[in-house]
């Protein structure tokens, strides 16, 4: 798992922390064995560049002292890139991959945060293991510690988006046989496949909700919206059968946010059932999370759902 930061912890209790110029998100999770439980989840909105003191206001009415933290990198503070895995030694890799990926990324990797998520063996791979590359701004990772740790939370990882949608993935249903978990924000989307707990495939989507909206509000045309979604899912899912040797996924859920109408559109265009993710039907929450919150709350939600015990990949 990404572990920009990562102190040991043994608590059964995580918080996940995100925050922008614009909202605050908090979730807590507590683990008693296999089970898992969502005892607090908040949105907060508020304009501000002052991190610390909105964390520090929002996280006020919750019991946070000594409970670990995990936050998210915003979406500008990183590029997460898809290479071969060098034959060194594991403590090395990260060093290895940082000149590997020193002409693919559009900042200099020479101080830039780096790790990597390790993906399954193609089957009859004759080249190297792939895996994926993370590399992350140094000052805009800084921000994002200095905002919770000068808050007074227990800053103990940071994890990027994908990472917090593998954990959502987790707690579905439908992922022990396999599951398509797309979920758009406002400009593109992030596909994840998973199966039986093993990251497959990240895969960026160049279509958001804002494209959606004006597809469902009847403000553009049917066109390209929908099938340009349907063919890059439909890519991954061939992609993950015929280079996995894998059994097709046919289970698609699509994250908060998106109009009602859209997962039956995107399921006749893929010839494949389309289910919107409600997260309190996934999770056992102590209260439920307003439906119009859950966009803001999802990679919050994520962040706390994080465990050591879990591998990104068998």
């Amino acid at each position: 798992m990404i572990s920009f930061l990562q102190r040991s912890t043994s608590s059964s209790v995580r918080a996940g922390v995100t925050l922008d110029d614009d909202t605050i998100a908090i979730a807590l999770v507590e683990r008693t064995g296999d089970l898992v439980r969502l005892r607090h989840c908040s949105v907060t909105s508020g304009s501000g560049n002052d991190w610390a003191r909105r964390t520090q206001k929002a996280t006020s009415d919750v019991e946070m002292r000594r409970v670990p933290v995990t936050t998210v990198v915003a979406e500008n503070a990183y590029q997460l890139v898809l290479v071969e895995c060098p034959q060194v030694p594991d403590e090395e890799v990260a060093d290895a991959v940082r000149w590997r990926i020193k002409d693919l990324v559009a900042f200099s990797t020479e101080e830039a945060v780096i790790d990597t998520i390790d993906i399954p063996a193609l089957a009859n791979q004759t080249s190297r293991p792939m895996i994926y590359a993370v590399a992350a701004d140094p000052k805009l990772v800084a921000r994002r510690v200095d905002a919770v740790s000068a808050a007074g939370l227990q800053l103990d990882a940071i994890d990027i988006p994908e990472m917090c949608l593998r954990n959502i993935a987790n707690c579905l249903p439908e992922e022990e046989q396999g599951v398509a978990l797309l979920h758009l924000e406002e400009e593109h989307g992030t596909l994840i496949l998973s199966r039986g707990g093993v990251l497959y495939l990240i895969r960026r989507i160049d279509t958001g909700r804002r494209a959606v909206r004006a597809l469902c509000e009847g403000e553009i045309s049917l066109g390209d919206v929908v099938s340009d979604i349907a063919l890059e899912v439909q890519r991954s899912l061939d992609y993950f059968e015929s280079h996995y040797d894998q059994r097709p996924i046919t289970q698609i859920v699509l994250g908060p946010g998106v109009p009602q109408s859209f997962p039956a559109m995107l399921g006749e265009q893929l010839g494949l059932p389309v289910a919107a993710l409600d997260l309190n039907a996934v999770l056992d929450v102590a209260q439920p999370i307003p439906v119009e919150q859950q966009p803001a709350a999802i990679m919050a939600v994520g962040a706390a759902l994080r465990s050591a015990a879990v591998e990104a990949a068998a």
